[in-house]
């Protein structure tokens, strides 16, 4: 499960820095917005992707509850970095 939330904050805080020139340049309400959506995009996923393997009949998937906090460590490191980015002016 450590592996899972791992990668997914590593993917999250790839995505900021991968796009950290690009976020720098937008007016702050639109960069708000880009806050939201790189945040809620993995979040959803996570839940999805839970609610797959947990509607089988028997017992729910070893994969998802690791998958559903991938999802929510790469939304929260996305969220950090974004932010961080943000106010140091990097």
């Amino acid at each position: 499960m450590l592996i899972a939330i791992f990668l997914g904050t590593v993917v999250g805080v790839a995505a900021a820095f991968s796009l950290r020139q690009r976020l720098n340049a937008l007016a702050f309400l639109t960069w708000i917005g880009w806050l939201l959506v790189g945040t809620g995009i993995p979040l959803l996923t996570g839940q999805i992707v839970f609610l797959m393997l947990a509607q089988g009949p028997g017992e729910v998937s070893p994969l998802a509850i690791p998958l559903l906090v991938a999802g929510l460590g790469a939304g929260i490191a996305w969220a950090a970095c974004v932010t961080g980015l943000r106010l140091t002016g990097r």
